[in-house]
């Protein structure tokens, strides 16, 4: 089709579009930038803590999202001050001052975010960002106006109800599709079994923990609710001893610890044996498991094949530890127990990161790294006293369970964390990689997570419905057959195909949650595709 513009369209038109533009670009910085919203009050002061929080670095793909995110923020100012007659110098004076008040202000927001790093790189790219809208407006305006409002023309001549549902239905089926082709990419297939297995460092000796592990279990199954509360209420592993891998007793320092189940190769101390008093940093640490430092760690004499194979297989997992740190505020993150061959290929990792539980699996969504996304449980580590961690992986759902300390040798059930990696989380993180891969896994991020995986679904349905909505004229009858094949329907049959992908009963809480946000989709976007239809 030969593109045939039509005349430029009334100042009107072009003051209320730069208008929702500018709208638009704020609400796409703030929740870009912000998401999950989960703001946490610093320790120390406000002040302290935002000096402090401006020493990280920005990677390329940082400082290249960045220099597109302010643009729709810059061009809608820009369309909103030429409405008010602001010259070519005064507008862009302001729109830069605009673009690096707002910048600093989500930098400074992000100092109280534990997902997002500041720095003053990203005040500097987000600013020139700004002022690139600024520049596409001025020189560019008239094309993109009149291109815009052309494929609106277009798109209104050849929609029709008919189309619309078509559209629709398509599009519902393709999700369910690409529903069921991710279905497998949470399991633990891609495990490597050529990895040892570590503790308090990596193979390559550059990410040391500093504290004392006395315990460690693993097998291939996840445990139950119940197998979990006995794990962390006693000091072994027999409630799951018919599913062992590994049990390490590490109390003591030694130059070997062995397997008690005998299928794994010894632990073997490398670099300097600590002394069995005296070199742990906190006096409490002392003559309880072995002293992990920079100067020495653990590590089997040869690849955990049996494990490796064993769980990859079934694809589940539980792990089991009681650790103690020795230092509050520790970075890498320091490597606790880690299944890997350097600090970018793992099987599994757990470490700390700052006073925070870090937790890397290996999937083929996750990667190499483990880390897209990586698990944290905030503040574990904020004492320097032993702690029991369980954690179990059923193919789906990562648990992490810490245990409290009820005596210095006994322990009580805490608080539960859990990682949703279902076929809904592992569409969007698949699709959605322009969001912060460190998942702080307390409630309210969660539930701000689930309300996106089931969004990138059910705001699409949402919009095309809109249209079927506002182009319909027909009976009573007949609109409540196209509300409930519209919402109602498409609800229970997503639900349906994740439930069939996890082997589980449909759940009424994610039905509702896909019928909400479709039918507030819908209601939002309605009176837009009205008056886009009745337009000239």
């Amino acid at each position: 089709m030969t593109l045939n513009p039509l005349k430029s369209p009334n100042q009107v038109k072009r003051d209320e579009w730069a208008k929702n533009i500018f709208v638009f670009g704020i609400v796409a910085v703030l929740f870009l930038t912000l998401l999950p919203f989960d703001f946490e009050k610093p320790q120390g002061s406000y002040l302290q803590e935002i000096v402090t929080s401006f020493g990280h670095h920005s990677d390329r793909t940082d400082l290249f999202s960045n220099l597109l995110l302010f643009i729709p923020f810059g061009f809608g100012l820009a369309g909103i001050l030429e409405k008010r007659k602001i010259g070519f110098g005064k507008a862009a004076i302001a729109i830069t001052i605009s673009s690096l008040f707002l910048s600093a202000t989500v930098e400074i927001l992000q100092v109280f975010l534990p997902e997002r790093a500041s720095t003053s790189i990203d005040i500097i790219s987000n600013t020139i960002s700004g002022f690139l809208g600024f520049l596409i407006f001025y020189f560019f305006k008239d094309l993109f106006f009149e291109l815009t409002f052309w494929l609106l023309r277009v798109g209104k001549r050849w929609l029709n109800v008919k189309w619309a549902i078509a559209i629709f239905i398509t599009y519902l089926i393709f999700i369910c599709f690409l529903l069921f082709s991710v279905r497998d990419i949470t399991k633990l297939s891609n495990w490597d079994a050529s990895y040892p297995l570590l503790f308090g460092n990596e193979l390559t000796a550059d990410r040391p923990w500093k504290g004392q592990v006395s315990q460690f279990c693993i097998a291939d199954r996840a445990a139950s609710k119940t197998e979990v509360s006995q794990l962390l209420e006693s000091s072994n592993c027999d409630s799951i001893s018919n599913f062992l891998l590994a049990d390490y007793d590490l109390n003591g320092n030694q130059k070997s610890y062995s397997d008690r189940t005998q299928n794994l190769p010894d632990l073997v101390s490398q670099g300097t044996l600590p002394k069995k008093s005296g070199d742990s940093p906190v006096e409490s640490l002392r003559d309880r498991g072995v002293i992990l430092n920079n100067k020495h760690w653990l590590q089997t004499i040869e690849s955990v094949e049996k494990l490796t194979k064993n769980i990859s297989k079934t694809s589940q997992l539980t792990l089991v530890t009681t650790m103690a740190s020795a230092n509050p505020n520790q970075e890498g993150p320091a490597r606790i127990i880690s299944l890997s061959k350097n600090p970018f290929a793992r099987n599994f990792t757990l470490g700390q990161e700052g006073n925070d539980l870090s937790f890397r699996l290996r999937t083929p969504l996750t990667q190499e790294n483990g880390a897209d996304p990586e698990s944290i449980v905030p503040n574990v580590f904020a004492d320097t006293q032993f702690h029991r961690v369980a954690i179990t992986y059923d193919g789906w759902i990562l648990k992490i369970y810490i245990g409290r300390a009820a005596t210095p040798k006994e322990y009580r059930v805490g608080n539960v964390y859990k990682l949703q990696l279902s076929p809904e989380a592992a569409l969007f993180w698949s699709v959605m990689g322009i969001f912060d891969k460190k998942i702080h896994l307390n409630p309210p991020s969660m539930w701000v997570y689930q309300s996106l995986y089931s969004a990138i679904i059910f705001v699409p349905l949402g919009l095309l419905f809109a249209i079927v909505w506002v182009s319909y004229r027909g009976n009573l009858i007949f609109s409540g057959l196209v509300i409930l094949g519209g919402i109602i329907l498409p609800a229970f049959l997503v639900e349906g195909v994740i439930a069939s992908c996890m082997e589980r009963s449909l759940q009424m809480g994610s039905i509702a949650l896909g019928i909400a946000i479709e039918t507030i989709t819908i209601l939002g976007a309605r009176n837009w595709f009205s008056a886009w239809l009745r337009s000239d």
